[in-house]
């Protein structure tokens, strides 16, 4: 089996390099190999010149032709993977790949189409920006509380705007707004997300 390897990267060219060693090591098992895709979104700081320099036959590498966001970055690289499973890898060392074989277990023994990892469940916890933390875990309590979801809050190792972070306080008020506005005034193409229970 095959697991395709979606680096996106912008401004990353203190780790770049490494990331790509780091997954190239991992052991996923011996009936696994891998190919890592490696979209440059556009990069200014020599990252894009290092990538020119990977030689790898399992690594693909892709240039933006302009800033164009992660999420266009992630759909450039999916008609690339050739994999029966794929993952996203932030190029900054977000994420261990070391990781990779458990999220890989769990999809072949249940038989998953998709797995997701969690700081927070079944593991130790970890939190460096304890307002980011607060926040996030705000926000999600919200949403759950007035549309009766439940949500599990996402915590990430933020970077500052020049090497590529575009959320800012002002996106957290606004998504606070968003919230509170649909709760209160729902238009008819947003609905409450509810929990499906046993009794139905």
């Amino acid at each position: 089996m095959k697991l395709s390897v979606i680096i996106c990267v912008y401004n990353e060219r203190d780790t770049i390099l490494s990331v790509i060693d780091r997954v190239q090591i991992v052991d996923l098992g011996v009936d696994w190999e891998k190919e890592i895709i490696v979209v440059d979104n556009c990069s200014t700081d020599g990252t894009r010149e290092l990538l020119q320099g990977v030689t790898a036959p399992n690594v693909k590498i892709i240039y933006q032709p302009r800033n164009m966001g992660k999420g266009t970055s992630v759909r450039t690289a999916i008609p690339h993977c050739t994999g029966e499973y794929s993952i996203t890898q932030d190029a900054d060392l977000e994420y261990d790949p070391a990781e990779y074989r458990q999220l890989l277990a769990k999809a072949l023994a249940e038989d998953l189409d998709v797995v997701y990892g969690s700081r927070v469940l079944g593991g130790k916890r970890y939190h460096h920006y304890t307002e980011n933390y607060w926040a996030v875990r705000g926000l999600t309590w919200l949403t759950n509380l007035l549309f009766g979801s439940h949500l599990m809050p996402i915590k990430y190792t933020p970077r500052t705007f020049e090497q590529g972070k575009k959320i800012r306080a002002a996106d957290g008020l606004r998504a606070l707004w968003v919230i509170i506005r649909d709760r209160l005034w729902p238009s008819a193409s947003v609905r409450p997300i509810r929990r499906q229970t046993s009794a139905g």
